[in-house]
């Protein structure tokens, strides 16, 4: 149950409402918003956050975009230099950050010292309230082996 109208479905369990103030990234606003909606009208619900997902996919170390100053850290779409082989992951709008609610990406490209990576999207709730979650965001950190409570998997079904 929710205690609002059905603008506040997409805000279940997180103490928060609409707003038509706009957002603001880790505020008490639409940042905490928990569904999308597809072009095809369907809802997904928790796809920027809660759970930390992997993606079915590896990387080198050599393969992480970068800034001017490469290393490990999280990087603003907007200072990203060479996507590499993340061309793909470039927001259409080359002005949206984290304060837009995209997210970041964390690259692991300096002491890291992992040379063969995984990829995990979205943000966990370890994260919450941090810019660095996102529709976007996607962690580029972690080794093969890694296991934490905040990370999982989505499962999906095409009709």
């Amino acid at each position: 149950s929710f205690g609002g109208d059905d603008n506040d479905k997409g805000y279940y369990s997180t103490n928060q409402s609409w707003s038509s103030d706009g957002y603001s990234a880790g505020g008490s606003n639409k940042s905490k918003l928990r569904t999308h909606v597809l072009p095809n009208r369907q809802v997904i619900w928790d796809i920027a956050g809660n759970v930390a997902e992997w993606i079915d996919q590896i990387i080198t170390a050599q393969e992480n975009p970068e800034d001017a100053s490469p290393g490990d850290e999280w990087l603003e779409f907007t200072d990203i230099t060479k996507f590499k082989a993340f061309n793909y992951i470039r927001p259409s709008d080359s002005s949206l950050n984290s304060a837009s609610g995209v997210g970041k990406v964390y690259t692991n490209v300096g002491t890291g010292g992992i040379t063969v990576q995984t990829i995990l999207r979205g943000g966990s709730y370890y994260r919450e309230g941090s810019t660095s979650s996102g529709i976007l965001s996607i962690d580029l950190s972690r080794p093969l082996s890694y296991s934490f409570y905040d990370t999982g998997f989505r499962c999906s079904y095409i009709p």
